[in-house]
């Protein structure tokens, strides 16, 4: 039987010989073998517990008074039919931007074990780290299979969820570097623990704001706005057209964040851009640099 299972029955008189009136009973205490709650009717109805894993017995004796008491004795040996869950994720993204809504990851718990699993479970969670400080972050849309539920050979409990990545969008410090995925599987008779748990890690892409002097009036003058960004390889900037690209004049913005203008003869002006890694949604973030005319 599943392991785990409680108050589950046999009747040991099937294949025993033994005439009409015989009485079964159960030893008391350890005599009567090591299945948890085991108790024998006067019929030969064994009732039991299976272990999680493993074997355990009932011990039992029948006896016929003929008109001398005549007996014989017997075991019932239960073996616990083992199953092993295993966690998987999918869909993890490997970068967010800050502020960002994001739907769609899946936590897949499946039964690669023998036998069916009892009282599965299947339970995704998820944490922002900051520093040395990890920071629950709240699950979002989740829809799971009721659990704790049974679970065939083969068959797979499946948790769809989202969340929105912690900060704004802009160029303030978002603090947090990264998200953590966790998923935690098990079943009263699991036989693997190795498995039970998967991991994912989505890396936060930050775009910080810079400043920069020059002489005044100066012209394609240089600023590598990536120094201070955090964000994953291959991670691409760009500079919106038209005004909404900034005040400076004759401003550009390369893929690897090397920003291009003039500069004013006083005052200030700004380069608006955004860094984006795709991972396999887009992951953005944007900021501002300020450009200061030197007397």
């Amino acid at each position: 039987l599943p392991g785990g299972l409680s108050a589950q029955t046999l009747n040991v008189a099937t294949n025993d010989q033994v005439p009409a009136g015989a009485t079964f009973t159960r030893p008391a205490g350890a005599a009567g073998g090591t299945c948890l709650n085991a108790s024998m009717s006067t019929a030969g109805l064994a009732t039991f517990d299976v272990p999680a894993t493993g074997t355990c017995t009932v011990e039992y004796q029948v006896c016929a008074a003929a008109p001398v008491t005549a007996c014989d004795n017997a075991t019932l040996t239960v073996t616990a039919q083992t199953a092993d869950m295993s966690a998987a994720f999918s869909n993890v993204p490997a970068a967010v931007g800050p502020g960002q809504v994001v739907s769609g990851v899946t936590l897949t718990c499946t039964n690669v074990g023998a036998s069916a699993a009892t009282a599965a479970t299947c339970v995704p969670s998820l944490t922002s780290t900051a520093g040395g400080t990890t920071t629950p972050v709240s699950i979002t849309g989740l829809t799971c299979s009721a659990t704790p539920i049974n679970v065939a050979v083969a068959g797979s409990i499946v948790c769809s969820f989202g969340f929105t990545a912690p900060g704004t969008a802009g160029g303030a410090d978002t603090t947090t570097t990264q998200l953590n995925f966790s998923g935690a599987t098990n079943a009263t008779n699991d036989s693997n623990a190795a498995n039970n748990s998967a991991t994912g890690t989505s890396l936060m892409v930050d775009a910080l704001n810079d400043t920069t002097s020059s002489p005044g009036g100066l012209t394609g003058q240089t600023f590598n706005v990536a120094t201070n960004d955090q964000a994953p390889a291959g991670a691409t900037f760009t500079r919106p057209d038209g005004v909404t690209g900034g005040t400076c004049f004759n401003a550009s913005m390369s893929t690897a964040g090397l920003a291009t203008f003039d500069v004013p003869a006083s005052g200030t002006c700004t380069v608006e851009y955004q860094v984006c890694a795709v991972s396999p949604t887009t992951a953005c973030d944007n900021a501002t640099l300020t450009v200061t005319a030197q007397a």
